[in-house]
């Protein structure tokens, strides 16, 4: 009797460990669902930002360019109307040095973009990397569930075997029981 109620209490725990699992089973299959909700979120955000990054240094290029045209026009206009030679030369070298500085001013606006755009595909490899990691780590952990469900599954199926023989054991004391009582009225009868 002892046994059978330990039995009893072993089938019960075993029940609610499978409970636990599966609750486990679909924490960690929300999980998963959100990591990649998350994924593709971050690198959704993360192009728009390189493409506003090459917008903008593309526009920045552009007027760049348009100045110094403008500005080299200029100089040549101011060149054939000044009637002094001296103005004339102070004024191409400062047009001169403007240009430069526009030169150095584009050169650095094309390195800025540029480091933009190696930051933003870094910051992508890396959320990648990191999601595929957690994508590859949730599904180990899924496979890993599935298996306890299986075992869980495999130890219903060896519960029933034991209810079904411990139903058997029940019978065969009662029926041994009842033996023994006819067996004792036989003898008190002789």
């Amino acid at each position: 009797k002892k046994e059978v109620e330990e039995l009893k209490l072993h089938i019960e725990g075993l029940k609610n460990q499978n409970k636990s699992l599966q609750s486990s089973l679909q924490v960690s299959e929300q999980c998963s669902v959100e990591a990649s909700v998350a994924h593709q979120k971050i690198k959704k955000d993360l192009e728009e930002r390189l493409s506003l990054a090459e917008t903008k240094n593309e526009k920045l290029s552009q007027d760049i360019l348009l100045a110094v045209q403008n500005d080299f026009t200029l100089a040549k206009k101011n060149a054939e109307l000044s009637l002094n030679q001296q103005r004339h030369e102070v004024h191409i070298k400062n047009i001169q040095q403007h240009l430069t500085l526009l030169k150095l001013d584009y050169s650095k606006l094309h390195k800025e973009a540029f480091n933009i755009k190696t930051i933003s595909c870094s910051i992508i490899e890396n959320t990648q990397t990191v999601v595929s990691k957690l994508l590859h780590t949730i599904s180990l952990k899924n496979e890993k569930l599935l298996k306890n469900k299986k075992k869980i599954e495999e130890l219903k199926l060896s519960n029933s075997n034991v209810e079904l023989e411990l139903k058997k054991s029940f019978s065969s004391y009662h029926r041994l029981k009842g033996e023994m009582k006819r067996w004792k009225l036989n003898n008190s009868a002789l």
